[in-house]
């Protein structure tokens, strides 16, 4: 197990609903293992709260709402390359 956690090392990780929740709890693991992680959430106020509140370098913050397609992709785009995508957003 301690081998595949290794490989998270370095690795670019966008984690769609970081800010609370599963995605929180993820986003966290992930910085952990030494990935570079980039939380997107609608809500700017908490992608800034989460990211000042965890103090990480490797953690970093975007605000994109997936309902908005383009927009969304665009997003993403502009975060390439991505080495994993997590997507643990919901739509309340």
């Amino acid at each position: 197990m301690v081998a595949s956690v290794d490989k998270l090392k370095g690795k670019k990780v966008v984690v769609v609903g970081g800010t609370s929740g599963i995605g929180h709890g993820a986003a966290l693991a992930l910085l952990e293992h030494g990935a570079h992680v980039t939380i997107v959430s609608s809500s700017e106020q908490r992608v800034k709260s989460v990211v000042e509140d965890i103090g990480n370098p490797n953690l970093h913050g975007k605000v994109g709402n997936v309902r908005e397609e383009e927009s969304f992709i665009e997003l993403l785009r502009s975060l390439a390359p991505i080495d994993h995508l997590v997507f643990s957003g919901v739509d309340k």
